[in-house]
């Protein structure tokens, strides 16, 4: 653990490593710990491959859930500055807990937690397949307390346009985005009525 004493900085430890996940090949994760000048530190995570040239994915995650995704050649290094709240520096609105590095073969790297994904009430909850060779991770929208709930597909980000499409959905991932059918997911929100 690090200690910052000026008041803007808070108290952070290294990220936990994941490793085993299936993902891809577990490559060589290191983290340094650097001291500014204002007293606060910055945590300098580093994926790299053992063999050169081989491309590389550095996830960044929140529990199980995936917050960042970078991908590389040889190695990869994100800087995380420690705040006040003593967490290493926030993806969006996530704030990283874990981390992994793997290479390829990596055919569902984007499938794994899909960001746009959502769950709104407390009773109900998302199951899902592995992914497939295909990139395509099928999911389910269920409850455990008679509440009945469904996924709704808004197709454009924010649009706040919902489109009910059941308890069951296939979700096909690729460079370009996530996509059910034809159709963009902007959000797929497993939700009640």
């Amino acid at each position: 653990m690090n200690h910052c004493g000026n008041g803007t900085c808070g108290t952070c430890s290294k990220l936990a490593i994941k490793t085993g996940s299936g993902s891809g090949i577990d490559e060589t994760i290191t983290q340094t710990i650097t001291s500014l000048s204002n007293g606060c530190v910055t945590i300098s995570v580093t994926c790299k491959a053992k063999t050169a040239g081989s491309k590389i994915y550095l996830f960044l995650s929140k529990g199980e859930t995936n917050v960042k995704t970078e991908s590389g050649t040889t190695a990869i290094t994100r800087n995380l500055v420690c705040n006040i709240n003593g967490q290493l520096g926030s993806v969006g609105s996530e704030v990283p807990n874990k981390v992994e590095c793997v290479s390829s073969p990596i055919p569902c790297s984007i499938c794994r937690t899909p960001l746009r994904l959502q769950v709104r009430p407390v009773e109900c909850s998302i199951t899902s397949t592995p992914c497939s060779s295909s990139n395509v991770i099928s999911v389910t929208c269920s409850n455990g307390s008679g509440t009945s709930c469904k996924f709704y597909l808004e197709k454009e980000l924010n649009s706040e346009n919902f489109v009910v499409i059941g308890l069951t959905a296939d979700i096909r991932c690729d460079s370009n985005g996530f996509y059910i059918g034809d159709d963009t997911i902007g959000r797929l929100i497993c939700d009640s009525d």
